[in-house]
């Protein structure tokens, strides 16, 4: 496969992998928000609140992480020169 060819699969598989990952922030953002209203309407307990929203949290700052690995990828790819034939 050719470099351009290469480099263009890759930067496809990044903008798929960063929107994938996108969609998953939003998600959790409105579970944030469905388990804050359950807690106000007293529909959950405290330690089940306090628990849920650790593991929003842990997988956000996963899904954050890999975010900005994908983001690193994709700049080093567009800055890695290719020769001309």
């Amino acid at each position: 496969m050719e470099k351009n060819q290469c480099r263009t699969a890759q930067i496809v598989s990044a903008c798929s992998i960063e929107s994938d990952v996108d969609k998953e922030l939003t998600s959790i953002k409105s579970q944030r928000e469905r388990f804050l209203k359950l807690f106000e309407g007293n529909g959950v307990d405290d330690d089940l609140f306090v628990e849920l929203l650790c593991e929003l949290k842990d997988r956000h700052e996963r899904l954050l992480s890999r975010r900005n690995e994908v983001e690193r990828k994709l700049e080093d790819s567009m800055a890695e020169s290719i020769p001309l034939p």
